[in-house]
């Protein structure tokens, strides 16, 4: 028992006290044990009830949603098919059939940089999408925290980076590889990695090649982008020849060559508008264009998570801050003796039980 105290007094003088400070009582004879602070318990109910909400919807979206990636370039079309993803991870319940029927066109891509840090201060794309066949064409914008929705499903802003726009030539002449190349930015300033798989010539050409937004080198690193925006542009190619592999049925990354059994023939840094001849042909870098990469997620269970975190943080803060406590009068030889318990001991209660006595001797 915590704060116990003694006074002259009635029980009924007690027990109107604790109805008027919100305490539920239990009268019995001359005793009364009162109780306020059940809403603690009710918080902790709530709140270990809210996490399985949450759990229930982070599995809801686990087995019934979808999540896919697709790089584009600016200018190019994405068909929301399975074969349009580079990569696409559905739920174990969701249906490839249930995909929604849409298209985005990448029109414009803008990206700001601080000029002193290279931080990037806004990612802007503009596109134009079709929610069907027969749909009107609109035209909207993307930024990184404003998504696409298309009912349930969003399209994500997630990442993006350079395609060198190249054309490479045999010995005769013929082109045999024309167009842009998504290239992997390795820092924050965009130096980029990348490969031109050209099976067509004979023997095969491969192209191990590095962009450069913003041209720089030391002799540590060596060739370096210095910031992420085309002020500088080169591009540096491996050329080697020999077996791509290609033919062998094993899947191999489109960033990457395998170079162990091949030679290399050539090695340059190209400017837009120049050409390397190497012995077997030719390569042109021609310009560059931006490519973003586009995070497809359906989360049907998104709003559920959400609605169970709220939940719990309000039954979290309900079981933190509310006071818990019991007390007991009984009444001995026309005095009133009065005892406490906090749960969990949290201070205040034998402030609480000097106020009652206190006020009820100024009501006499």
């Amino acid at each position: 028992m915590e704060g116990f105290q003694q006074l002259d007094g009635k029980l009924s003088d007690a027990e109107k006290w604790l109805k008027k400070n919100r305490f539920r009582i239990a009268r019995s004879g001359k005793t009364i044990a009162a109780e306020k602070g059940y809403l603690r318990e009710t918080g902790n109910l709530v709140f270990h009830l809210s996490l399985i909400v949450v759990l229930l919807g982070i599995a809801g979206s686990s087995v019934f949603g979808m999540r896919g990636e697709a790089i584009i370039n600016v200018g190019e079309r994405f068909i929301n098919t399975p074969t349009s993803y580079d990569n696409l991870a559905p739920g174990r319940f969701f249906s490839i059939a249930n995909l929604p029927p849409f298209t985005i066109k990448a029109n414009n891509f803008d990206a700001t940089y601080d000029p002193e840090t290279n931080a990037p201060l806004d990612y802007t794309l503009t596109v134009t999408t079709q929610d069907a066949i027969d749909a009107p064409l609109i035209k909207r914008t993307v930024k990184v925290n404003e998504p696409l929705t298309f009912g349930s499903t969003r399209v994500y802003l997630q990442a993006n980076g350079y395609s060198p726009l190249v054309t490479v030539k045999d010995k005769t002449g013929a082109v045999k590889f024309e167009g842009p190349v998504p290239f992997l930015p390795q820092d924050a300033n965009l130096t980029s990695i990348g490969a031109i798989k050209v099976p067509d010539m004979d023997p095969q050409i491969g192209f191990v090649g590095s962009f450069l937004p913003t041209a720089a080198r030391d002799k540590v690193r060596g060739g370096f982008s210095s910031f992420p925006e085309l002020l500088d542009p080169r591009l540096l190619v491996s050329v080697w020849k020999g077996d791509l592999k290609m033919d062998t049925g094993v899947p191999q990354s489109v960033y990457r060559i395998d170079t162990d059994e091949m030679e290399r023939i050539g090695l340059w840094a190209l400017r837009i508008g120049e050409t390397y001849q190497f012995e077997v042909g030719s390569i042109t870098f021609n310009g560059v264009i931006p490519w973003v990469n586009l995070q497809v997620v359906r989360d049907p269970g998104k709003q559920y998570a959400l609605f169970g975190s709220i939940l719990a943080i309000i039954g979290l803060m309900i079981s933190l801050f509310i006071r818990q406590r019991r007390i007991w009068v009984r009444e001995v030889n026309g005095k009133l003796e009065i005892a406490g318990l906090a749960l969990n001991r949290l201070p205040g209660l034998e402030v609480e039980i000097q106020r009652m006595v206190s006020e009820m001797k100024g009501a006499k």
